[in-house]
């Protein structure tokens, strides 16, 4: 599982259909460029300069295989990348009616890496400010609410998880939005401040639908 989004639709769906060994998610390679940029900084404050230029290479070798393999220009996120054996074919993961299943917070995760094309970035952060899409009542949807897969009381699903408020919330600053920063964090600790308040728990998701947190805490 990515990140532990073990029940986030497209991984429901690829472990449904067994085909944990063909498919590469997007948020792993995403987080993977966002430490090699900060394994950069440290080996270059060190002195490392050989570890940098590895580290550089990294970042953009993973940077190059999403852009060029995970975009999907229809739906505007980047999407799970199926493999094919022997080939270097590939294709988004799809529901079998076209849809990409990766309509949600793992296919903007490039917005935390810092990469991705000017019109790339544009679709991306429309998908986060649309209260149809992902921008929610308590904070940033998991998956996008107007996707088919969507389901108001699930766990990755229906629900905001309050590490990617934060993600999110500081890759807003890095692109200048400032002002939906200030909305990301703001609606994200009221949410959880109110649980704690009438729970006394800090759960580590809220659902969409209740605005209750639930699962561990």
């Amino acid at each position: 599982n990515a990140s532990g989004m073990d029940h986030y639709p497209a991984q429901v769906a690829l472990h449904g259909e067994h085909l944990e060994g063909r498919i590469a998610p997007v948020c792993s390679n995403a987080h993977f460029i966002r430490f090699a940029k900060i394994m950069k900084q440290i080996a270059s404050v060190f002195g490392y300069q050989e570890d940098c230029l590895e580290y550089q290479s990294d970042a953009e070798r993973v940077s190059e295989a999403l852009l060029n393999s995970a975009w999907d220009e229809k739906s505007g996120y980047f999407g799970y990348v199926v493999h094919f054996d022997d080939s270097e074919k590939t294709e988004i993961f799809r529901t079998k009616e076209g849809e990409n299943y990766n309509k949600g917070i793992d296919g903007v995760t490039p917005l935390i890496s810092g990469i991705g094309e000017n019109d790339q970035v544009e679709r991306m952060l429309k998908h986060l400010k649309d209260e149809k899409e992902l921008w929610s009542p308590i904070g940033l949807s998991t998956v996008d609410m107007s996707a088919s897969y969507y389901y108001d009381n699930g766990y990755w699903n229906g629900s905001v998880w309050f590490p990617y408020q934060y993600l999110l919330w500081k890759s807003m600053l890095d692109y200048g939005e400032n002002e939906f920063a200030y909305q990301i964090a703001d609606r994200a600790l009221s949410s959880w401040k109110q649980e704690v308040e009438f729970s006394y728990n800090t759960f580590e998701m809220i659902q969409i639908e209740t605005g209750r947190g639930g699962w561990f805490h």
